[in-house]
């Protein structure tokens, strides 16, 4: 036996339709249950929404005064911390090797250790190559700032990430190399 034409087209026409509206269906259930939508997200620290402005933060460094703005154009790892302890040298180290693994976009970072313990003995080995500065007093952008953790400031100077500690370096590494990858092509005009 064979099918007739006019069977067959029927059979192909509903086919059609439940094809179609397959997506429609999906995306009306996980409108109205969110819920349900897997958590599938790519970085591995908590992004900042909406992004902070701190390119006007005013910093004590060895050589002076300066504004976390003259990294412009540079993303910034910022380790803000009181004393640096434990928690504080292992997330330097974390710091150190993603800076290396990044190969040749590790041009494109810049370690900052934001200490409020003025003349601590750090080892040579995890401060070769990071600035060292304490907060002044002006400004209100400090308090945005989690103690122990590692801050991501995009090129444009705004506070975007955070990694709690303990810092994973593996962690860091991936999201930075996203970021890096990403902004390959931005302007540093803003």
């Amino acid at each position: 036996m064979t099918r007739s034409p006019t069977r067959m087209s029927r059979w192909n026409l509903w086919l059609l339709v439940v094809v179609s509206a397959a997506p429609v269906v999906f995306a009306w259930f996980y409108i109205l249950n969110p819920d349900r939508l897997p958590d599938t997200r790519a970085n591995r620290g908590e992004l900042i929404e909406p992004v902070i402005p701190v390119g006007a933060m005013r910093l004590d460094g060895p050589q002076g005064a300066f504004a976390l703005s003259e990294f412009r154009g540079r993303w910034v790892l910022l380790l803000h911390a009181e004393v640096c302890g434990e928690e504080c040298l292992s997330a330097l180290w974390a710091m150190r090797q993603v800076r290396l693994a990044l190969g040749s976009d590790r041009g494109r970072v810049t370690r900052l250790l934001l200490l409020e313990e003025r003349g601590a003995q750090l080892p040579d080995r995890l401060m070769r190559g990071v600035v060292l500065a304490s907060p002044t007093m002006e400004g209100d952008e400090i308090a945005h700032l989690s103690t122990g953790s590692v801050h991501v400031v995009d090129p444009y100077g705004s506070l975007v990430m955070r990694y709690t500690p303990p810092v994973r370096a593996d962690e860091l590494l991936n999201d930075m190399e996203r970021l890096l990858r990403v902004s390959e092509h931005w302007g540093n005009d803003g």
